[in-house]
């Protein structure tokens, strides 16, 4: 025991001790909270005369952090209007939470210590006034709805006496003095030019405190399909695959996303009555000052399901710096830097707080506030499922918080990824709470006997009734087995031990004989084959001991379908590819792809249809083919136009040559000068090999491909060029130096490929033959040539030296019986 040392962390007896100290996870646990940043005085609001709505209580947080807002209501803001009938005061209700929200978060305690803050005449007078719109009742997916409301009720002026029931908050008349509008508001004016050249304009009202974004327009924008590569690719071998990544390209793009939804929505009116076009292009100009913050409304145009790439695509979209001018047209250039993000799900919103060194602050409710980097942040975002309402950006000049390096967000993508797939996987499992609801105890000596001779042919035995005749005790329940979420960590139960202790099987829903049913089954325990089917007709007059023959039937009718690979693997009938070598079913034409399965049916063709992958290959070229965004057709990457439906390569930005402007990918014109990235693509790069010129890189001289030759590895011309090899050659003299030939056929083949593209002779073979070649024994040299001896038809090699000049084209065996080799003399001899 003396080569043991104990830790003073975790009191274990450690072998190797310098390795322990560094990775001895009690230590980092301490040394990591001792460099949190410390955490504030916790301060949760309670609506101590009914229920709390975690929307309201979350916008009032919000309210309380945007600093612009909260001074100006604790400082000098006489907001109280006169009370009229029907009418109460919320301004003083507000500046009552703001003093006292104010007092308590800088007061000094333990720390863990949480301080209440009463907001029932909030929750009173903001349901008054909006006729209950807004109160205990409110879904947290309305946070944003709440915070646009409550700034706009905060007025100095009155109701209009003229009010309208229905919506008496839309009808209070305010200056721009109140402190909503000091801080939040942006007033816009709407131009709208129709196709017949008439220009008329709108102006937004006072009422906007918020720009809504569709969100759903950057989800569709670019699908999640694509990310599905990256399950079961290695960690150092991701950024190969970052073409395929549908992530990065959306990094950053919210701001060019909410200029983008505004200006390609056509709107259907116009000013002058009798124009028969009625197609307006719009565009928004910001006429009021800059708001010292600016709140954007995420809008889900429906209630759709997101997976966990789709919510980190929306994640990686956000930009962390913001200017108006990247959505309005307005002359400002005021920095915003994003300060605060509004979540929400089922019965709860949390609003994360920037906090000091890009450090990020999780409030959501009376519940202990987190704080972690911005990673962590998108982590606890998916593991939580959480879906973004809101984002706030506070006039700033500094920036940062957001930066993360591409092969980080390839991490989130391959663990989203994966937990997208883990969770598809365990869609139809029984959760722990269903089992101690609904499972019975069952006696497996006593056999529950259930009569199907009454039942007609037709009928399906329904067996959740027959549960609840069973004595009502509670499951007693069994430790189960774990495994492990790949992304979350979350403890995934095995009820395999229940099933058997408890004879209880819960089958998942599926759909046979287009019947989609559940079925709970009592008494004796299903057998492993026996969940083939969930539920069958049960014919007349059967017994318990009869049920099984048709499983039987159907297990052996399935392996007499099935076919056999040579690798040892059993398939079915209905697959052409083998699941785990990828060969393809024997008697079927072609062969499979190993790195998309397709199945190509010519046999003689070397490279796939699907993914333009060599047969041979053993890694695929990622980088030498591009897929089209809208069509998903697979092009050469010389091609800048899609060869099936015509659509520009997409790329991050491009820059107009024109204006030097730097436009995004989805702008189809020069946002500055309108100039077509179509036109201007043409003048830089081929967007078809047949129509286009191509210029040599030695000369720069443009000629024609159809009127002249070129060279066919690199698109360099060689007709009328002095750099070509030879004048006339189809190979340049670059490309000349770098393809290898074949020495069986003398083809001519490019690097890249690894067999000869015509008699599909392996290159390593070639490289094989150069090793094993000895040297001449006349002129020491290796040989340049590999010829057939025209005696023995055999392979051998010869030199071009005098000595074997005349007999080139013989055989090493054949050469020595023509003309014997003389002996050589010693040197010795001839001085004797």
């Amino acid at each position: 025991m003396s080569n043991y040392r104990k830790c003073e962390f975790c009191n274990e007896s450690i072998y190797d001790f310098a390795y322990h100290q560094r990775t001895c996870r009690v230590k980092n646990k301490r040394a990591s909270k001792d460099t949190d940043i410390p955490m504030q005085t916790k301060v949760y609001f309670r609506n101590k005369r009914g229920e709390d709505s975690a929307a309201v209580n979350t916008a009032l947080y919000t309210l309380c952090y945007i600093k612009p807002l909260f001074q100006n209501i604790i400082k000098g803001y006489s907001g109280c209007r006169e009370h009229q009938e029907g009418y109460v005061c919320l301004s003083c209700a507000m500046k009552r939470i703001f003093e006292e929200f104010s007092i308590k978060s800088n007061a000094s305690g333990d720390q863990g210590v949480a301080y209440e803050v009463d907001v029932s005449d909030f929750y009173n007078e903001i349901s008054n006034i909006t006729d209950s719109v807004i109160g205990e009742k409110t879904p947290p997916f309305e946070v944003m709805f709440v915070i646009t409301e409550t700034l706009n009720i905060l007025h100095h002026i009155y109701v209009q006496t003229d009010a309208d029931e229905n919506n008496p908050a839309t009808t209070i008349l305010c200056k721009e003095t109140c402190p909503g509008h000091q801080v939040c508001d942006f007033r816009l004016k709407e131009i709208m030019k129709c196709q017949c050249l008439k220009t008329f304009s709108y102006t937004w009202n006072y009422s906007e405190f918020s720009y809504p974004t569709y969100i759903l327009n950057i989800i569709e924008q670019l699908p999640a399909e694509s990310s599905k590569l990256f399950f079961g690719v290695p960690k150092y071998r991701l950024m190969d695959h970052s073409a395929s990544s549908s992530i990065l390209p959306l990094l950053k793009k919210m701001p060019s996303f909410m200029r983008y939804q505004w200006e390609s929505i056509d709107a259907n009116e116009c000013e002058d009555e009798n124009c028969e076009i009625k197609i307006s292009k719009r565009k928004a100009e910001l006429i009021s000052n800059p708001p010292q913050c600016f709140l954007s409304s995420i809008i889900w145009e429906k209630e759709k399901e997101l997976d966990s790439v789709e919510s980190l695509q929306v994640l990686s979209s956000i930009a962390n710096n913001l200017a108006l001018s990247e959505i309005f047209e307005t002359p400002s250039r005021d920095n915003y830097q994003l300060s605060y993000l509004i979540f929400y799900r089922e019965k709860s919103c949390i609003l994360v707080i920037k906090r000091e060194n890009d450090q990020w602050e999780f409030i959501e409710g009376n519940r202990k506030n987190i704080i972690v980097k911005w990673e962590k942040v998108i982590e606890e975002v998916l593991i939580k499922n959480l879906r973004l309402a809101g984002l706030a950006y506070v006039a700033s000049e500094v920036g940062g918080g957001l930066e993360l390096s591409q092969l980080k967000w390839l991490n989130l993508e391959k663990l989203a990824v994966e937990d997208k797939v883990y969770k598809e996987q365990h869609k139809g499992d029984v959760d722990l709470t269903e089992v101690k609801t609904n499972a019975k105890i069952i006696n497996k000596p006593q056999q529950e006997v259930i009569n199907y001779e009454n039942l007609d042919k037709d009928e399906y035995v329904d067996l959740s009734e027959e549960i609840q005749k069973i004595t009502n005790q509670d499951l007693e329940i069994v430790k189960p087995k774990e495994t492990k979420n790949p992304f979350t960590n979350s403890v995934k139960t095995d009820y395999q031990d229940i099933i058997e202790k408890y004879g209880i099987a819960f089958e998942e829903e599926k759909k046979q004989n287009n019947l989609g049913m559940k079925n709970l089954t009592i008494g004796e325990m299903k057998k492993e084959d026996q969940f083939l089917e969930l539920r069958r007709p049960k014919l007349e007059k059967e017994t318990p001991k009869e049920k099984k023959w048709y499983l039987d039937d159907l297990r052996e009718e399935e392996k007499k379908n099935s076919w056999k690979c040579p690798c040892g693997a059993d398939n079915e009938e209905s697959w052409e590819v083998c699941v785990k070598c990828n060969k393809i079913k024997e008697g079927s034409g072609g062969w499979a792809c190993k790195f998309c399965t397709a199945i190509n049916y010519n046999k003689y063709s070397n490279r796939c249809n699907v993914c333009f992958e060599n047969q041979l290959a053993e890694q695929p070229l990622v980088n030498d083919y591009w897929n089209c965004t809208l069509c998903g057709t697979v092009n050469v990457s010389s091609y800048n136009l899609c060869s099936n439906c015509q659509e520009l390569k997409t790329t991050d930005k491009w820059k107009c040559d024109t204006c030097s402007k730097v436009n995004y990918s989805w702008d189809k014109e020069c946002i500055s000068c309108s100039i077509n990235q179509r036109m201007r693509l043409s003048n830089k790069a081929p967007l078809r090999r047949e129509i286009i010129d191509f210029n040599c890189m030695s000369c720069k001289s443009k000629i024609k491909s159809d009127n002249y030759k070129y060279c066919w590895p690199c698109k360099r011309a060689t007709d009328n060029c002095e750099h070509s090899e030879y004048p006339g050659n189809y190979i340049c003299r670059d490309c000349q130096k770098q393809i290898w030939r074949c020495t069986k056929c003398r083809t001519e083949n490019l690097p890249k490929k690894i067999e000869c593209e015509k008699c599909m002779k392996s290159k390593q073979e070639e490289r094989k033959e150069d090793i094993d070649v000895s040297s001449c024994s006349g002129c020491y040299k290796k040989p340049l040539y590999i010829k057939y001896c025209h005696k023995c038809l055999k392979m051998d090699i010869s030199c071009t030296c005098p000595r074997t000049i005349s007999k080139r084209y013989l055989c090493s065996s054949c050469r020595l019986k023509a003309e014997p080799e003389p002996v050589p003399v010693s040197r010795y001899k001839r001085f004797q």
